[in-house]
């Protein structure tokens, strides 16, 4: 049969999804064609742009097309994303199957890479897919949330942000990272980054990274890793970690889920004495702020986490369910990065530090408790052979019982030293053979008031140069 020029194509006839204009066609049948064209794509904004489709053609019972984007083309899937790399079309479907890399347009000031993936979008609403471990068009390690800088040098260590920028060190431990699917709101000016189910707010546990394209500000919700080695001493974080330009601080506020390989006795006795404390107020758990709730149902399932609060409203709340027997659970903790990256503070400690001192405690040993506690937290980094990861504790209750742990990570071993101005504590941990303080590695040791005032001196002179 005769071809035909310059036409227009039309697939299919019933779903409509696609039209192909200036097309070159030659027809060998009725199911049977082939050609070439262009492809008017249309944006989000409506905006047009034509992509040159080598091939076009019938196959197995649907028209299919083939094209290229060059890299010099400067082609936008919208204003949002540039792309370059193959393009396929299938008239059974809406979107657009791409082979090739996106990089992401914005003012902000992240290092911005081509990034290479494969998958199918719709052009009312781009969504890139992001693995967990992703990397650049020329295979290099990206950087997505917050991370720390792996090095020996205490003035280059520090918490960086990164959206989707090439990693400082190839080995930086993350703080905070979220994968899945990027897109941008339109609506709240932002990108967002997370799975499906989270971008379509269907999900709110998993965790979600936003760049704010106007301000610049990142921020990550859900859960959040010291990125500190701290051994057997486990501290699970759930809320937000966002970074401040203008301080360029880190901060956190969130839950804790914390797990600590202690003997019962020693925690049964820690909860009996708050439990025994009959004028203790009562912590706000059921505040929005705090978002107990979704930290409980991460931790555990949206069941257990429901029943918390209904026990609570019931004023029956004694125990936690099964898992969320943890040794401690506090709510309301703020973190913030501390150390100066002043030439004349390089020899200085860097880490995490509390920001705010009153927190919850939910629970001791799945024991509810549920009382405001003064908690002043300092977490030290360090990636030398000089120095070893260390965390400092320092818990005082309302009728002034102090609880002081300091606990140090050495290569693999960890030393958690105890103390409490409450005698019954102190003395289960001593009942307790030193044989058995101790596991593969971890051990636990208690200390007295002289040592723990020493340790207290180290977490103020903390304080006072954060």
């Amino acid at each position: 049969m005769d071809s035909l020029n310059n036409a227009k194509v039309l697939a299919n006839y019933i779903t409509k999804f696609h039209r192909f204009e200036q097309a070159n066609i030659h027809i060998d049948g009725r199911f049977a064609y082939s050609g070439n064209g262009w492809y008017p794509y249309y944006d989000r904004d409506s905006v047009r742009t034509t992509i040159q489709m080598a091939k076009i053609g019938y196959e197995q019972t649907k028209t299919v097309a083939e094209g290229n984007v060059a890299e010099k083309a400067s082609f936008q899937l919208s204003p949002e994303f540039a792309y370059y790399g193959k393009v396929r079309v299938e008239a059974s479907h809406p979107g657009l199957m791409l082979d090739g890399s996106t990089k992401l347009a914005h003012p902000c000031q992240y290092n911005k890479s081509w990034m290479a993936f494969k998958d199918t979008v719709l052009a009312k609403q781009i969504q890139i897919p992001i693995l967990e471990n992703p990397k650049d068009a020329a295979g290099r390690n990206l950087a997505v949330g917050f991370v720390w800088r792996e090095t020996e040098r205490k003035d280059s260590l520090r918490i960086y942000p990164a959206f989707l920028s090439v990693k400082e060190g190839p080995q930086d431990p993350s703080v905070f990272s979220a994968s899945g699917y990027i897109q941008y709101n339109v609506a709240r000016k932002q990108f967002e980054l997370g799975s499906k189910a989270r971008l379509d707010r269907t999900d709110s546990l998993s965790n979600l990274l936003v760049l704010d394209a106007e301000t610049c500000e990142l921020a990550g919700f859900g859960a959040i890793n010291l990125g500190i080695e701290t051994g057997e001493f486990k501290v699970d974080l759930y809320g937000k970690i966002a970074y401040d330009r203008t301080l360029n601080k880190t901060r956190i506020s969130a839950n804790a889920k914390v797990q600590i390989p202690l003997d019962n006795s020693i925690l049964n006795t820690m909860a009996d004495q708050f439990k025994a404390s009959e004028n203790a107020t009562e912590w706000g758990m059921k505040k929005p702020i705090y978002g107990l709730r979704n930290s409980l149902s991460y931790w555990s399932n949206a069941k257990e986490a429901q029943e918390v609060f209904k026990d609570f409203d019931e004023e029956k709340l004694k125990k936690m369910p099964a898992g969320l027997q943890q040794t401690f659970i506090l709510s309301g903790l703020v973190l913030e990065s501390f150390g100066s990256d002043k030439p004349s503070a390089k020899k200085n400690d860097k880490g995490l530090l509390s920001a705010a001192q009153t927190v919850g405690l939910i629970s001791i040993n799945g024991q509810a408790i549920n009382q405001p506690v003064e908690l002043t937290q300092c977490y030290v980094q360090c990636f030398s052979d000089q120095c070893n990861p260390s965390l400092i504790w320092e818990l005082q209750t309302f009728d002034n019982t102090r609880y002081v742990l300091s606990y140090e990570q050495d290569k693999k071993d960890g030393l958690l030293s105890f103390y409490s101005s409450d005698k019954a504590v102190l003395t289960a941990i001593e009942n307790i053979k030193a044989e058995k303080r101790q596991s593969k590695n971890f051990k636990y040791e208690p200390i007295d008031e002289t040592a723990a005032s020493a340790i207290l001196a180290k977490l103020r002179s903390y304080l006072l140069n954060k």
